[in-house]
This record gives structure tokens, sequence and C-alpha cells, in this order.
């Protein structure tokens, strides 16, 4: 008799297994069914560091969309205005929108004054440039003094492309000196980086990096960059103080009105003086593997 409900209770268990096994593949058909009708939709959340640095000023982001938005005060340029485009389309597929397009240009050639904005942001669209070098060039130029660009690019080892061989500094400097791009553009992954790559790539070229996540606080499948460009011409990186187990920052956001530093300060530049004098003697002692580690320094 006790072998008999032994045997039942078992039998009412693997029925119960069973049960909840068929609900969950049919939570899955339903959720891929509303999905696929663009009945439910999938937007990413917002960046905590992008708006403790960017909010207040007005930028440009480079390649927007819906699904993975800054809210920040933006104009968003694109090299083309079709909304048909397989990218578009991808758009309205999980948001139910897209993004409109202020400004049609490629994103490594803008129709922008030098010092014209406060920022440039981008997500995951540096890879795309088959010169990066070049791109964040222009996104500087345009930039006003004390201004940023904010950069988040796929990490090799959390996206497709984990088994794609990393891009050298080498390649990229030779891309930048004997151009020779594809034709047409395909707007695929052009470079594969590590957090420590894309670190390299900005302290050989003296970019000033106040902060910088080896996980984005965005869609977390990439690293963030934030480059800061000086007040007056100084190369230097960044001297590094935790904010997280993933973020190091180096100081606070500095005003970009002159005017109003000049009537807070008798130095209008003493605040980046003292930070960029700390970040030269980091360069000097660390190398970026160090500065990955996120020692303070």
């Amino acid at each position: 008799m006790k072998k008999k409900i032994f045997r039942n209770r078992w039998l009412l268990v693997g029925i119960a297994c069973l049960a909840v096994l068929g609900v969950i593949r049919v939570g899955i058909s339903l959720h891929a069914f509303l999905k696929r009708h663009h009945l439910i939709y999938h937007v990413e959340q917002e960046s905590p560091l992008a708006h403790r640095l960017l909010d207040g000023l007005s930028g440009i982001e480079i390649g927007a969309s819906a699904q993975n938005p800054f809210g920040l005060n933006t104009r968003n340029v694109d090299f083309s205005d079709d909304y048909t485009t397989v990218y578009k389309q991808e758009e309205v597929a999980s948001t139910g929108k897209y993004v409109a397009v202020d400004i049609v240009a490629s994103g490594d050639t803008l129709p922008l004054e030098d010092n014209s904005v406060g920022f440039v942001v981008s997500s995951h669209v540096i890879e795309h440039f088959y010169d990066p070098i070049k791109a964040i060039k222009e996104w500087l130029r345009v930039t006003r003094p004390g201004g940023y660009v904010y950069i988040i690019a796929p990490h090799k080892q959390r996206t497709f492309d984990r088994h794609l061989p990393r891009t050298t500094l080498v390649e990229l400097i030779d891309r930048h000196e004997h151009p020779n791009p594809p034709v047409p553009d395909h707007h695929g992954h052009y470079s594969v980086w590590i957090t420590e790559d894309f670190l390299e790539l900005c302290n050989h070229f003296g970019w000033k990096i106040i902060a910088w996540q080896d996980i984005d606080d965005k869609v977390g499948n990439g690293f963030t960059i934030v480059i800061q460009k000086a007040l007056f011409d100084v190369s230097g990186s960044c001297s590094v103080k935790r904010e997280g187990p993933d973020t190091a920052i180096c100081g606070e956001r500095l005003s970009l009105d002159l005017a109003e530093e000049q009537s807070a300060v008798e130095d209008p530049l003493q605040p980046i003086r003292v930070l960029t004098e700390t970040s030269n003697k980091a360069v000097q002692k660390k190398g970026t593997s160090d500065l990955l580690k996120g020692e303070v320094i």
C-alpha cells in the first residue's frame, strides 16, 4: 500500500513538472508571436553615467536608435534618412517607432563647425567605421573645449564577435594612414575590441579619458569610454578613481561656459590643470592593463 502511495506521489510530481514545462513553452511561443507581430516591444535602459556627465548640455548622437535611447538633448546623425533600411526596420520591429534623422551625413564627415556641440555620443557605432581614428578625430573637432566624446563599443567577449581576432593598434593606424575602405561600405563590424584595446588607442593619441566602464551601464554587452576635449592642447589620460566594480571616473564634469568659470575662480583652467597633471603622471607610471584593474593612482 505504501509503495503504491509512493509511486502515485512521484507520478503527480512528474505530471506537475510536465505541466510547468508546458506553460513555459506556451509562454515562450506567445512572447515570440507577440514580438513577431509587433505587439510587444523592448527598449534598453538609459545610461546613468551619460546622464551624470551630459545632462544640461546639447550635442549630437551618431546613429541613434529607438530601442537603445540615451534620453539626452541631441540631434541624430545618420548616413541615410531612408526609413526602409534594415536598421530602421529593426527599430520599428523592436519599439514600434524610429528616431528621425536630423542630419544626413557620414558620421566621420560631419557638416558642423569646429567646437559647435557640447558632446558627441554613440552606442555600438564606432565599430562600423573602417577608420575609427578618423571618426573620433572628427567628433573631437566638432566638440567644444571641455566637452565630451562618449562611446559605447561592443566587447569581443560579450557579443557575436567573440570568435574573431582582436583589432590591433597597428592595424588601426595603418587604416588611418593608408586608407583602402571597401566600396560600397557594408557598414559591418570593421573592428573588434576589448576595453584594454580601446584604452591603448586613446593613450596612443593622447586623448584624455575622463571615465570608462569595462561593462557599460546601458545594455551591458559593451564597454564605455568617455573622452574629454581639453580647454588647451595637452596630452594625458585617466587618473583612476573607482566608482564601482566596473566604472572608473576621473573627476567631476567641468563647465563648458568659460565666462562662468572665470567669474567663479581666479584661474578658470585650474580644475583641469590639476586633473591633467595627475593624469600625465599616471600615464607615465601605469599602462592600460593597470588602468583596467581600477587602481587608485
